[in-house]
């Protein structure tokens, strides 16, 4: 399995144009890239045209696992192995691309370590030097309104739109096209760590230090060949981070291994065109109660198809306040709508799950909005846009492009997510009213037990700010 820096997959894996086949005879180059890119019309074609194939955990482990015989159907065309080919830093390190700014987004990205782990795969680590050379783009530093449009675009669509500067037709100072520069391939050693079927942490961080290190030496050694000025140029390794249950930006999944987070959310936000693929790709799934004990009641077995993701089980996650609590956020008013709301607890119930409290604390922090206290025209106007859509219409204050004082960005806050301890529910088919009511009690405690245990860490003037129920 081969992980690079640079995107030259079509001059030197997904063609022959650079000699690979004639270099590692017997080995067949598949680029990998994100499932978004094939679903576009025309373009998927192409993509499958050149040989592409999804980076997804499941594609990347079956091509790495595919028959070595020369005689399997899959190896007509003279090949008997598969060289997977993945841009590690993706997106997020597009945006970092400028001449001499080798900058990686590597440090947190240790995925493609544990599937290594899991077959046996050796990595290569594997360079593209020249690739800075080709494009220039304008500054963009961590917090500059560039920046921020180009990471909330990153986030919304997994494309980051870098403003590329190239050459144009018929001169040579801006356009599209990229700069007649030389590109240079490395290819260096192969890590080989053998197959471990189910690697620990530790396994897939020793694997992933390695490979830093030997990316970096390998850079070292080879500069001085392909880098202007290099004595002044370094890797350099970044970090990103994205949200807590709908990505796993935040470590979700390697803080609770085998269990499946699945946001779930109103019904019509799944029948909006667009909207509602996006919500699909982040596994977001209906709020309704059929989908719920559906998600809740899905097999544990590993072997089951619906487990293929190497995950047994599935963590709902609930929004309870849902549109009417968005009507009460603005920065340190804790205000939940919850104490009329006891479905989840039934549900609970009935399929025997455990309840799990989740505060966000500094979400409040993102956006302010004007005072809409109940009875006023503003909060009138929302109340009734709610009962007849079901989207509450909240009038969020952020900032903009350019400036600070309103907009529809998010301000630049922290937001730490605090997971409580598992509230232990028994299976009750038929649960009654006392029962219900019981388990609800519990939890709006340990929920509030929660809020009170940490927001010294995370809020401001922590002493004058509660959290309420309604």
């Amino acid at each position: 399995m081969c992980t690079y820096f640079s995107t030259s997959t079509f001059l030197n894996y997904a063609t022959d144009t650079t000699g690979f086949y004639r270099l590692f005879p017997g080995i067949r180059s598949k680029p990998c890239t994100l499932n978004f890119h094939f679903v576009i019309p025309f373009f998927r074609e192409i993509l499958l045209n050149w040989g592409l194939g999804s980076c997804a955990s499941a594609s990347v482990k079956h091509m790495l696992t595919a028959s070595n015989n020369p005689n399997h159907p899959t190896n007509q065309d003279g090949y008997t192995s598969n060289a997977v080919v993945l841009v590690v830093g993706g997106a997020a390190e597009s945006l970092h691309c400028r001449p001499n700014n080798f900058q990686l987004v590597l440090k947190k990205r240790k995925g493609f370590c544990k599937i290594a782990l899991e077959t046996g795969a050796s990595l290569v680590p594997v360079l593209h030097f020249g690739e800075l050379d080709l494009f220039d783009q304008p500054p963009n530093p961590p917090g500059s309104p560039l920046r921020n449009f180009q990471e909330w675009i990153k986030n919304t669509t997994g494309i980051a739109p870098a403003a590329f500067r190239g050459v144009g037709f018929l001169q040579n100072t801006y356009g599209i096209i990229p700069r007649p520069k030389p590109l240079n391939a490395v290819i260096g050693r192969p890590i080989e760590m053998g197959k471990i079927e189910k690697p620990t942490q530790a396994d897939v961080d020793k694997l992933h230090e390695r490979f830093c290190k030997e990316l970096t030496e390998l850079f070292e050694e080879n500069k001085p060949k392909f880098v202007e000025d290099y004595q002044n140029v370094m890797l350099v390794l970044d970090t990103g981070c994205f949200l807590s249950f709908a990505t796993d930006w935040t470590g979700f999944c390697h803080q609770y291994p085998g269990i499946r987070s699945r946001v779930v959310t109103l019904d019509i936000h799944l029948i909006v065109p667009f909207f509602r693929e996006l919500c699909f790709s982040w596994g977001v799934a209906s709020s309704s109660e059929k989908c719920i004990v559906k998600l809740l009641q899905a097999p544990n077995d590993p072997d089951h198809k619906l487990n293929s993701d190497g995950k047994t089980s599935n963590a709902v996650v609930i929004i309870v306040g849902g549109a009417a609590e968005s009507l009460n956020c603005r920065p340190n008013n804790y205000q939940l709508v919850l104490k009329r709301r006891k479905g989840f607890c039934r549900i609970a119930l009935q399929t025997g799950t455990a309840l799990v409290p989740v505060i966000n604390f500094g979400e409040l922090d993102l956006f302010d909005q004007p005072s809409n206290p109940p009875g006023s025209r503003l909060r009138s106007c929302q109340e009734w846009m709610k009962a007849k859509t079901g989207i509450a219409p909240p009038a969020f204050i952020g900032r903009g492009f350019f400036q600070y004082n309103y907009g529809l960005i998010p301000r630049r806050k922290p937001i730490n997510t605090v997971i409580g301890a598992p509230i232990e529910v028994p299976r009750v088919e038929t649960p009654s009213a006392e029962q219900i009511e019981a388990l609800h009690a519990k939890f709006c405690t340990a929920l509030e037990d929660l809020f009170e245990t940490h927001k010294s860490s995370y809020v401001e003037n922590h002493e004058n700010v509660k959290l309420i129920v309604d």
